[in-house]
Parts: C-alpha cells; structure tokens; sequence
C-alpha cells in the first residue's frame, strides 16, 4: 500500500493481497471510523481509502479541519492492513 510520510517518501508494497485490494476499494461509510475521519472522507467527496492513498501526510493535513490526530488515524488503518 502506498501512503507518503512528510518526507514525501512513499511507502509501499508491489503486490496487494485481496484483503488490501477490498480495504482499499471499499466505502468509507461503511467502515467504523472516527467522527472526525469521516467528516474528512464526507466533506472532501472521497469515497474510499484508495481517493487518498497516494497524498501525502503535509497534502492531507492542507484539507479544512484535519490535523495530525486525523493522519495518525489513516496511517494506523493503513498499516493494519499492509
């Protein structure tokens, strides 16, 4: 999975299992999120994980209300299923 760091090094794995793939593709309204995650997937119009994999963390943070509570959440999801 891919996910840059401030450093703006993208960390990532070539292949995806099927389980990264579904993760990745599946609705966000769905998954049991943070009020705070899902007000950034709602008021930016991103429907899934894969609409912001490739920002970076200082790309996210630029978006209204969002901070580093809101990237640690994405980096924990996205590593729980990397």
């Amino acid at each position: 999975m891919n996910f840059k760091d401030d450093n703006n090094t993208t960390v990532k794995n070539n292949t995806l299992s099927l389980d990264q793939i579904a993760f990745l593709n599946f609705p966000t309204e769905y998954l049991k999120l943070s009020v705070r995650l899902k007000n950034f997937f709602l008021s930016n119009s991103f429907k899934t994980f894969y609409d912001i994999i490739n920002f970076n963390e200082f790309e996210i943070k630029m978006y209204s209300n969002v901070g580093s509570n809101t990237v640690l959440e994405i980096k924990n999801l996205l590593n729980r299923f990397s």
